[in-house]
């Protein structure tokens, strides 16, 4: 999981500023098909653009995931040899709502990116501290992640953080 995490940061965040690894071109690539008549100008109408696109799409897609499969995995593990599977599932829905709620006070508090994945080192440290296994290397992929998610930023750009469908803001009207 910490391998992908970190994988998944690098290539999306581009902390080395190559510009062959700007992934902020995908969508100029796939705008050969038929019906997406935005960006279809120039050479990004061919198919070889288009192929790129879609295998950038496959790999990242992939690399997600199997972000979640080994916590699945995990999960599933856990509730086979819990001798009580309704408190486990009990359990893990209130974790579920806990989850919830730490991901609507971040996104209330308008933390970014590198904040993100710095939280997810930290739970992922306590998961490896409560299991007492020896998967720190895992804590520090994630954790590189947050470094390299910081290093990946364009200082000259100047980014603002709105909450992500917070109270206020997500009423139907």
């Amino acid at each position: 999981m910490g391998l992908n995490v970190f994988l998944l940061a690098f290539l999306i965040a581009n902390p080395l500023h190559w510009e062959r690894l700007n992934l902020k071109v995908v969508t100029y690539l796939l705008g050969g098909f038929e019906d997406y008549n935005i960006w279809q100008v120039g050479p990004q109408s061919q198919l070889v653009y288009v192929l790129a696109g879609l295998l950038v799409l496959v790999g990242l897609t992939w690399l997600t995931f199997y972000i979640f499969v080994p916590a699945g995995q995990l999960l599933g593990a856990c509730f086979q040899k819990h001798p009580r599977t309704i408190r486990a599932y009990s359990v893990n829905i209130a974790g579920s709502l806990v989850g919830v709620w730490v991901f609507q006070a971040i996104s209330f508090a308008s933390w970014s990116s590198p904040w993100w994945f710095a939280t997810a080192a930290a739970l992922v440290a306590t998961l490896v501290w409560v299991r007492a296994r020896r998967e720190w290397l895992a804590v520090t992929l994630v954790g590189c992640a947050a470094l390299v998610v910081w290093l990946g930023r364009d200082p000259s750009w100047r980014t603002v953080w709105s909450p992500y469908q917070s109270w206020p803001c997500a009423r139907m009207w």
